[in-house]
């Protein structure tokens, strides 16, 4: 049996550095405040740090394990909660960048997302994309390299 070989990838998208250490510096300052809160009540000072050592790496391998891929043929993203998400060209239906929060309806979508849609044909979720975790210069490659899918899919929500 041959081996099926993936489409070349056209752009290949990780988060920034920078996400990385603000996410450090956030759990970072609870560590103090639960450290204070913990110590003065008597508990042993290997549980604040086996704490932020554990919610900072589970932070990471998320961040560090997501990534965007835009294929000659589709689309995929990998996250560490979800797995793997991919459409083809021919499965998407619309693609929308929406900025801001609806309430009761948004849930803990991002604030910047792009929603990639799938026809009303295919049994698949839509794929959000967390457009804050990339630099700018990533994101107008994506812009571009979505563009490239087809013009009229394409709309920008502002919530």
């Amino acid at each position: 049996m041959p081996m099926m070989k993936s489409p070349p990838t056209k752009l290949c998208l990780k988060p920034r550095a920078s996400v990385c250490l603000v996410f450090a510096i956030i759990w970072g300052v609870v560590f103090v405040i639960v450290w204070d809160a913990l110590t003065q009540k008597g508990a042993p000072s290997w549980l604040p740090i086996s704490m932020y050592l554990f919610v900072t790496g589970v932070t990471f391998l998320h961040l560090l394990s997501y990534k965007l891929e835009v294929l000659n043929g589709g689309i995929r993203l990998h996250t560490l909660f979800r797995g793997s998400m991919s459409l083809d060209d021919s499965e998407i239906d619309t693609m929308e960048y929406e900025v801001g929060k609806k309430p009761l309806q948004d849930g803990i979508r991002p604030y910047y997302r792009l929603i990639i849609n799938p026809s009303a044909t295919i049994e698949k979720a839509p794929i959000i994309v967390n457009l804050k975790l990339f630099s700018r210069n990533d994101l107008a490659k994506l812009y571009r390299c979505v563009c490239e899918f087809n013009e009229k899919k394409i709309s920008i929500v502002n919530s």
